[in-house]
């Protein structure tokens, strides 16, 4: 169910109220129970014929989990338990999302035609996946204890992560199932959760849903913009995935803070960043933290002998290649990534070996340029409209056909796109952050006038167009 719909809205107000009456007049198991069933139900809303394969999932990795983490028995046989249970995640991963990719790409070389039916990907499957491995490896190597399957279903399905994250670990969560699911949310923790809510609802309905009008201009017909068009369109895609994907995270975490629990945040104004590393600091930061703990780790531990900065580079490389693939079944994805993954190496280099100190304006100049250009690659269909896209933007035709433009700014229509649109820039490079709005949040006549007028924009906005679905559901 799409957090900006209303059927959404509506049910979550009265789940809220009866769950906040339920935490302070039953015990866990009731108020939890309830808790579960509605995460069930929002998922099931949209999705209810790949409920089993959730279901299925959360009772696998459950099952596995309490012999991966059971230190009563050997080594060896823990160890086995875990390879087979990520293994296991991986190949049903696999075949949704990747296995049809890799026959089409080998079909001319084998001379054959096979491939597997094209199932449709299930809602949230990278995510409750990924969930689902960190649990598995967190139990094997002690982090934490193998949860009963009440906990563990609480946890992987609940609705304000489950379908595209933050992607939280199990002792961020089942610690906080344990001790808060039958004690009230604090005054405090509503105005702070609905103040997230609003301001990522706001995000998706005026910036994101603006933004994808001119960022879809030249990716649908590079051929035909020009050049002024499409570096606009190139530059409203990726601060329009910004404002779409901050915005869900906001209002998964805001969802989560009105209920009584805390989940991490997701993005730290990215486009502050000075340099490419602290921009994977601030972007996506629970994939992030996913790439570091459980990919790039583990990869230069398979190195022997000390670390270095050759290893670590290496390291770098196909841990980000791994994660662009993980995005989805194209080659425009795992070219994305490993792009990322040679610009976290250059960066690497030339702060460790060369001692280059770049000025942070130039800093911040490079680092936002290589984002866009890369973003090309996410965004395209396929590696030809990526290269039609970056060929589009090389000016041709003299300068009156490279400043043309396909739509007209008087037009009222093309008005009320297009001003959000640019209002967005100045938002996401000199903005505070929605944390930093809520955390300064105090309830007074002002505030709450304020965000009541923000909520009232965005239940407007949504009221005038169909509700468009988020970019990462995709994923």
């Amino acid at each position: 169910m799409l957090f900006n719909s209303f059927p959404f809205l509506g049910a979550f107000v009265i789940a809220a109220f009866v769950y906040a009456l339920l935490r302070g007049r039953t015990s866990r198991a009731v108020s939890q129970s309830f808790l579960l069933l509605i995460s069930i139900g929002f998922y099931s809303y949209g999705a209810s014929q790949t409920l089993p394969l959730l279901i299925g999932s959360i009772l696998f990795n459950w099952a596995v989990a309490r012999r991966a983490g059971n230190t009563e028995l050997p080594e060896k046989v823990r160890h086995r338990w875990a390879f087979a249970g990520v293994a296991a995640n991986v190949l049903f991963l696999s075949l949704f999302k990747y296995v049809n990719l890799f026959l089409g790409t080998v079909q001319p070389l084998l001379h054959t035609k096979v491939m597997l039916p094209n199932w449709r990907l299930p809602l949230g499957l990278s995510f409750f996946t990924l969930t689902q491995i960190m649990y598995l490896v967190d139990c094997y190597e002690g982090i934490v204890e193998p949860s009963t399957l009440f906990d563990h279903a609480s946890f992987v399905a609940f609705f304000p992560y489950l379908v595209a994250g933050p992607i939280t670990r199990a002792k961020q969560m089942v610690q906080q199932f344990q001790q808060k699911a039958h004690a009230p949310a604090t005054a405090e923790e509503v105005a702070q959760g609905f103040a997230l809510f609003t301001l990522g609802l706001i995000k998706k309905t005026l910036f994101a849903d603006s933004l994808v009008r001119l960022a879809d201009t030249a990716f649908a017909s590079p051929t035909t913009t020009s050049a002024m068009e499409t570096w606009l369109s190139v530059l409203a895609y990726w601060m329009q995935l910004y404002f779409d994907f901050s915005g869900y995270s906001d209002m998964a975490v805001g969802a989560a803070r009105m209920l009584g629990f805390t989940i991490p945040f997701n993005f730290n104004a990215p486009y502050k960043s000075k340099s490419i590393i602290e921009f994977w600091q601030r972007w996506h930061i629970s994939l992030s933290n996913f790439i570091t703990t459980y990919l790039y780790t583990p990869i230069l531990r398979a190195f022997k002998g000390r670390a270095t900065l050759a290893k670590a580079a290496v390291a770098s490389i196909l841990a980000m290649s791994i994660s662009g693939f993980w995005h989805g079944p194209a080659w425009t994805f795992a070219a994305w990534g490993l792009c990322h993954g040679v610009a976290l190496t250059v960066n690497q280099y030339s702060r460790k070996k060369f001692k280059l100190k770049v000025p942070p304006a130039l800093g911040w100049l490079m680092t936002m340029a290589f984002v866009v250009f890369a973003g090309i690659l996410f965004r395209a269909t396929d590696l030809h409209n990526a290269f039609q896209v970056f060929a589009a933007l090389i000016p041709t035709g003299g300068f009156a056909a490279a400043r043309k433009f396909s739509f007209v700014l008087s037009n009222p229509e093309t008005v009320a796109y297009v001003l959000p649109a640019l209002l967005s820039f100045p938002f996401a490079w000199f903005g505070p952050t929605s944390q930093e709005m809520a955390a300064s949040l105090r309830p007074t006549v002002r505030t709450s006038v304020a965000y009541a007028l923000l909520a009232f924009i965005a239940l407007v906005l949504m009221n005038s167009v169909i509700a468009k679905t988020f970019v990462y559901f995709g994923f």
